[in-house]
């Protein structure tokens, strides 16, 4: 059963996870392991907001994908899985003002002020139709009634 603001998972059919989009993903791990050593992200794209939502998004939507089984041998042949278990066995703790509560803080915020502003943008091209409309009507010198 799904919680409230949860989404239902997606369907296998709908997106599949191809060798060319992991290594996409790993980029966004807080740990990769390369030849044996393991490297994390530098501290200056930690502390990034930005990198801080994309990153938040990204292994969403990679935790997302992992559901599926045709996902799990992907990820298995090219190699994701011990980077994977690097950043989930010894985490690099978020610098600064990022945490999963404030991240999906921003999240909704931004949404919010997208959901704003598209309501904005109708309005504003309702009146500017609505506008057209009567000058039309004022230049044939016609009256139009409310």
């Amino acid at each position: 059963r799904l919680q409230r603001g949860e989404a239902p998972p997606l369907p296998p059919s709908c997106f599949t996870l191809t060798p060319e989009l992991v290594s996409t993903f790993e980029l966004f791990l807080p740990k990769r392991t390369e030849a044996e050593a393991t490297i994390t992200q530098p501290t200056a794209l930690q502390a990034s907001f930005l990198f801080g939502l994309l990153q938040s998004r990204a292994l969403k939507a990679l935790r997302g994908l992992l559901q599926h089984m045709p996902a799990m041998r992907c990820v298995l042949r090219c190699g994701l899985f011990p980077s994977i278990m690097a950043s989930a066995a010894t985490p690099v703790p978020l610098v600064g003002s990022h945490t999963t509560d404030g991240l999906q803080a921003h999240i909704a915020a931004l949404e919010h002020i997208h959901t704003e502003a598209a309501a904005a943008a109708r309005a504003a091209r309702t009146f500017a139709h609505a506008a057209a409309v009567a000058r039309r009507a004022q230049e044939r010198g016609l009256r139009l009634v409310p």
